[in-house]
């Protein structure tokens, strides 16, 4: 073994060849520069310097100078390793230094090793003359350090160069959204950064993977149209971008095919470096550099650098292709609330008009009614109605309205002059004459116009609707507004509804008027109308009615509002309303009031449904206006259809409300569970569905789970029996089901009554909780099925075309979410999770210890914090290579894993370091324990990586909490603490507070003595007799352990056993303790004496033990035929698990060993499981016996044991007699045998063999 000396100004550097002469087994030392190697060099004479080159305050060549200058030291053999740096020069200087070899910075280590043992073995040769360092050394050694600074010089200045421009490149990157744009200054700005020639990308496009975006920079225009005949899908492009590596290639080496492939369409190129584009999961395309113009070719930092950015690019161009997608679903998500909103918007002016029609008293005010509400609601400067003059043929305006202010007066009053159309004649008579409605954007381009003054006035846009009674028409609704207007559907449809409305309101007025024009024409004119008509008296009683009246009495229920002429109505109404026909009351109190004059109309709605469907009726009745009798019309209008037109548009309302709020819901849940379950309470609670649920397919579509679902509240639990029917049409492959799973049909049942595809349980099921329709909705993600959502509806045929569609687009909101909380999820993996173990970052890790601290104070727990650093991992990185490392990080994180038993109590915090959370810990020692099994569990065993098997140590740093801390950051920052203090001192862990790392320390260091002791058999038995109390004979033994300790001698019970049983070492020792009594007895027995037998102590820990059974027998299994042993137990420990410690006790019985209860009366034990135990013998404490004779008290205790314990038919033992007092009283109480120093002291076996053979002697 060679003694080295090992000179370098840095660190990690000396660490290595520190650690290869170690290994080599020589003796190392280390030095920062010259001037220490020198000191060093005196002190120690080493046989060998390994030396860097240039140092600060004294490099190599100066050292070895001065080292050759000393008489003492010149023949000390000197290693030269440095950066290579003019090799001949450096090695002139060093032949001039007496330095025969140079080694290389990076050297591979068997080359070092080689080299040193060549120099050491040269070594022990005779001395060779140290040549003298000629005049001309000084100057070739200053050419040489100047040169070596001014090349580093320049080297520096590249570097920051190239660092400038990375960062300018990836600030104009990172601000780019337009992904055109990005590409060009991509290409642009790497052929600039790399200095090359020329650049190529070629990417293809995310949206359409047909398409390839080419961009060139730097290449005159010829070789432009040469690489874009490049191709794009080239074997080796496809390769670098599968690999996700970059190749390049120069003048005879490098990638031969990229060199081929390029030169094929540029023969001039000599150089070029290709690089993918890609992200994490997605490859776009690649990028070439072509010529670098100050070198040969490219660098393998050229190619690190290029992959890099390449990389970046990447996901910046993914990003930007997401951010868009995320912009257009945000369009789409508020193109249809504004369709929703208008949707609503045009249903209340629907509800508006048809108030304003039943609320107004006569023609005029509904007609000015409706215009007012239509051009207040849609902003339009003018609203008209033209009505038909039948007996002219001509079309007469009647009624016009604009808001105050928004027209002129000459406008308005010319509007009024012309006021009549004939057929076909402008706007309002194409639309009279065609019976179709109209839509005009602009006025300015259409011909029809019949007068420019409107034009004139500003109006451009113009709405006509034809106003029909019945199938004829009778006027049109126009209206007009200054803004140009592209077509609106919607707003047409709904204008044409109102037109019909008024034209019901017109036709209705027109009857009216006809009655009260004349009683002569009653008859005709009500038999002419649809409405049910009756005409009242004043008393109440009907005096006419119409057809339609006379024949609705179809069906009982109707019947009861329908009586014939003669009958008070009143009357009628009255008797009817109970609870066939509730509303009759409220009909008759609302006639009374028009009788009364107290209101000029009322109306009133009611639901009085026929034999084969529902009915609705409106109900309206107004008194007749002119001379005569007072009369009052009652007119019950059918309006079933649409009230069944109201009742698809509420539902369709539902629909789109659940809509809106699911889609409100996508915005706001971070979790796909958190978005079912809310799905589907909004589909009930908004929806008004009896029930809605959600099902997830597994791989093979064929299996169905419930992941979420909800109800009214009074629906059964009948989600498995539909997912069970559902189940049996998967695996008979039902063509609906299979047309949902594989192309996305939905399925929908809108009777569930007569339905045959439900197995009878589920009909039933569904029955029973009041769903009468459902449907099965495909959710698919990334074009598969992924699921359903199943929506039950109260009501039979309650899914309509127009429902489903809006159901479906419902469905693949959620299934966007769905997909998009996916994509969340992985982003948030990559944000929170260490990508080399797969386990928590430091970021995640820190959110944890946070609720972990509050929990621990909230519960008050102790908890502690654990940050654990791996020794010399760099080294390893270094030596063996970053995938090396990169296996012992997988490999230890997996043990920590496995060690703590719940991953997120662990993270990778930082290089080399592991943070751990300890929850619920013990104070002190526990917690230390259980940190050393975690080291060993951790660390005993070495990391094998291929052939390489690496032993792995680390140090451990930890703060409890609260004592060190009631905050994370707090509590994490002391544990950080504790790590830098247990790398500075020998001991691998460290608490932050240094007392309790002191006494921790203590019975760490107490624990290892006691595995030491019983690995080298230094525990040894001594032997207390236990003697008849009369005789005084000795009669058994109680065996008693002690440490025999090369440093404290012989150490007292008192002082271990309990660490043993804290430890559960006391297992063990407790087994070689009755292996021991044997083998004692055993040798007393080969020595011809009459051994007595041996009680050994036994602690509650080992009667836990399930093998303890097992444990007795294989020990008396050694010692023949009668073994001889017997043992004693406390109180205590017997009735820890009583029923568990009786059987065992039993068992042990049956081998022939005695039982006895030790230190009775100190523990709390019952005398109904004390008569159960198996115990043939009694032990009173010392310490009732050293008090007996002084205390009554104790005396009376004693007195009690000896008795129950004879009463149990036990013998009894007194412990600790120390007075002939005391035997004599024990002797009195009848007590059976004595033990304590007044018979012996606890002694050896070979002591007891003397005292036993003595007796002999004695008897003899």
């Amino acid at each position: 073994m060679a003694k080295v000396l090992v000179v370098d100004d840095v660190a990690e550097n000396r660490e290595l060849i520190v650690m290869l002469m170690r290994y080599a087994q020589h003796e190392a030392l280390e030095a920062r520069d010259g001037e220490e190697a020198l000191a060093l060099a005196h002190t120690h004479r080493p046989d060998l310097v390994i030396c860097d080159i240039l140092m600060p305050k004294m490099d190599g060549y100066a050292f070895a100078r001065r080292l050759r200058e000393e008489p003492a030291l010149s023949t000390t053999e000197i290693i030269f390793y440095t950066a290579t740096f003019m090799e001949k020069e450096a090695a002139v200087l060093a032949a001039g230094c007496g330095v025969s070899h140079v080694l290389h910075k990076p050297c591979e280590p068997e080359e070092v090793l080689r080299v040193v043992a060549q120099v050491l073995e040269n070594a022990c040769r005779p001395a060779a003359v140290v040549p003298r360092v000629d005049a001309d050394f000084d100057r070739d050694h200053l050419r040489l350090v100047t040169d070596k600074l001014i090349v580093k010089a320049e080297e520096l200045e590249r570097a920051n160069q190239r660092l400038a421009a990375l960062t300018e490149l990836a600030m104009q990157l990172a601000s780019e959204r337009d992904p055109q744009v990005l590409l060009d200054k991509f290409c642009q700005g790497v052929r600039v950064l790399f200095d090359a020639r020329g650049a190529v990308l070629a990417i293809r496009d995310r949206g359409h993977a047909q398409k390839v975006h080419l961009t060139v920079a730097g290449l005159a225009a010829e070789e432009q149209a040469s690489v874009r005949s490049l191709p794009v899908d080239a074997a080796t492009a496809d390769a670098s971008l599968r690999g996700r590596r970059a190749m390049r290639f120069e003048p005879g080496a490098g990638h031969a095919a990229l060199r081929q492939a390029v030169q094929a369409v540029l023969p001039r190129v000599t150089s070029g470096l290709l690089a993918p584009v890609a992200s994490l999961h997605h490859g776009y395309g690649w990028v070439l550099l072509l010529d670098k113009a100050a070198m040969a070719g490219f660098s393998t930092d050229d190619e690190h650098t290029l992959a890099v950015q390449a990389a970046q690019t990447g996901r910046i161009y993914e990003n930007g292709w997401l951010y868009a997608r995320v912009q257009h679903q945000l369009g789409q998500l508020q193109a249809q609330t504004t369709e929703r909103e208008r949707a609503d918007e045009l249903l209340r002016l629907d509800h508006a008009v048809a108030l304003a029609l039943a609320s107004s008293d006569d023609v005029g005010q509904g007609l000015r009614s409706v215009l007012r509400a239509v051009c207040q609601s849609q902003a339009w400067e003018l609203g008209r109605y033209w009505q038909v003059d039948e007996a002219r043929n001509l079309l007469k305006l009647t009624m016009l309205w604009s808001p105050p202010g928004q027209l002129s007066a000459d406008f308005l009053a010319a509007v009024q002059s012309a006021d009549v159309r004939r057929p076909g004649e402008g706007l309002a008579g194409n639309v009279w004459q065609q019976g179709l409605p109209l839509w005009i954007a602009d006025l300015r381009c259409e011909p029809r116009v019949a007068s420019r003054t409107s034009i004139a006035e500003g109006l451009r846009c113009a709405s006509l609707f034809p106003v029909f009674d019945a199938e004829r028409p009778i006027g049109v609704l126009s209206f007009l507004s200054r803004s140009s207007r592209p077509r609106d559907e919607r707003l047409q449809a709904s204008g044409q509804a109102i037109a019909n409305q008024l034209g019901q309101y017109l036709q209705r007025r027109r009857a009216e008027a006809a009655l009260l024009a004349s009683e002569r024409f009653a008859r005709s004119t009500l038999d002419s109308l649809s409405e049910h008509i009756c005409v009242l008296d004043q008393d109440g009683v009907i005096v006419a009615v119409n057809r339609a009246w006379r024949e609705s009495v179809e069906n009982d229920a109707q019947a009861a509002l329908r009586p014939s002429e003669g009958t008070n109505y009143l009357n009628t109404c009255e008797q009817a309303a109970d609870a066939r026909a509730p509303e009759a009351g409220s009909l008759a109190a609302g006639i009374r009031e028009v009788l009364l004059g107290s209101r000029h109309t009322f109306a009133m709605e009611y639901r009085c449904d026929s034999r084969t469907q529902r009915r609705w009726f409106l109900a309206r009745i107004s008194r007749f206006s002119g001379e005569g009798p007072l009369r009052v019309v009652v007119a019950h209008e059918d309006i079933s259809e649409g009230k069944r037109a109201e009742e698809r548009i509420r539902r369709l309302h539902r629909v789109s409300s659940v809509m809106s709020d699911i889609n409100a819901l996508i915005v706001r849940a971070p979790h796909r569970d958190e978005l079912f379950r809310e799905a589907c309470r909004i589909s009930v609670h908004t929806g008004r569905f009896k029930t809605a649920w959600i099902g997830l397919f597994d791989g093979d579509h064929w299996h169905l789970d419930i992941v979420a679902r909800f109800d009214d509240g009074t629906a059964a639990d009948h989600f498995e029996a539909v997912r069970e029917s559902i189940h049996r049409h998967l695996r008979d492959r039902d063509m609906r089901l299979q047309r949902l799973v594989l192309h996305g049909e939905t399925v929908v049942e809108n009777d569930i009554a007569t339905s045959v595809w439900l197995t009878a349980p589920a009909q039933a099921s569904v029955l029973a909780a009041g769903s009468r329709s459902l449907a099965l909705l495909p959710l698919i993600v990334s074009k598969r099925t992924a699921g359903m959502l199943v929506l039950h509806a109260g009501e039979a045929d309650f899914f309509d075309a127009r429902e489903i569609r809006l159901l479906e687009e419902l469905a693949n909101d959620i299934a966007f979410a769905m997909d998009h909380i996916a994509q969340s999820d992985k982003l948030n993996r990559l944000a929170y999770y260490d990508v080399l173990t797969g386990q928590a970052n430091a970021m995640l890790f820190q959110e944890r210890l946070g609720r972990y601290v509050a929990g621990a104070q909230e519960k008050q727990e102790m908890l502690a914090l654990v940050i654990l650093d791996i020794e010399r991992f760099k080294a390893i990185n270094d030596s063996l290579g970053r995938r090396i490392g990169d296996e012992v990080l997988r490999e230890v994180a997996r043990r920590i894993v496995h060690a703590v038993e719940d991953a997120t109590r662990m993270a990778r915090v930082g290089a080399d370091q592991f943070a751990m959370v300890f929850p619920n810990a013990t104070e002190g020692y526990g917690i230390a324990r259980v940190l050393q099994d975690f080291y060993r569990s951790s660390f005993d065993a070495p990391v094998v990586c291929g052939a390489q098997a690496l032993h792995i140590s680390a140090r451990i740093g930890i703060a409890l909490c609260p004592a060190d801390g009631t905050t994370a950051e707090t509590l994490y920052l002391n544990a950080e603490a504790a790590l830098k203090r247990a790398k500075a001192s020998p001991d691998r862990m460290s608490f932050y507070d240094a007392r309790m790392a002191a006494s921790i320390a203590e019975k760490v260091a107490l624990e290892n003595k006691l595995r030491e002791a019983l690995a080298r058999g230094r525990f040894v038995l001594h032997y207390q007799p236990k003697a008849e109390a009369a005789r005084r004979h000795i009669e058994s033994v109680e065996a008693l352990i002690r440490w025999q300790d090369p440093e404290f001698g012989l150490v007292p019970p008192a002082r271990f056993i309990p660490l043993l049983e804290e430890t559960g070492l006391i297992v063990e020792v407790g087994a070689w303790a009755l292996r021991q009594a044997v083998l004692d007895r055993q040798y007393w027995l080969g020595l011809g004496l009459a051994a007595p037998r041996i009680a050994v102590n036994v602690s509650a820990v080992q009667l836990r033990k399930v093998d303890f059974v097992a444990t007795v027998e294989l020990a008396l299994a050694t010692g023949g035929a009668d073994p001889g042993i017997d043992l004693e137990i406390t109180e205590s420990a017997a009735m820890e698990n009583i029923e568990d410690t009786i059987l065992k006790l039993k068992t042990l019985r049956g081998l022939g060993v005695d039982i006895a209860i030790d230190d009775f009366g100190t523990g709390y034990s019952s005398l109904a499981y004390l008569a159960k135990l198996p115990v043939q013998v009694l032990k009173i404490d010392r310490a009732f016996v050293m008090t007996m004779n002084e205390d009554p008290n104790q005396m009376t205790l004693v007195t009690t044991m000896v008795s129950l314990a004879h009463a149990l038919g036990m013998k009894v033992v007194a412990e600790g007699v120390e007075t002939e007092a005391q035997a004599q009283t024990l002797l009195q109480l009848r007590c059976d045998q004595l033990q304590g120093y007044l018979i012996s002291r606890p002694v050896p076996a070979e002591a007891l063999a003397a005292m036993l053979a003595r007796r002999i002697e004695d008897m003899a």
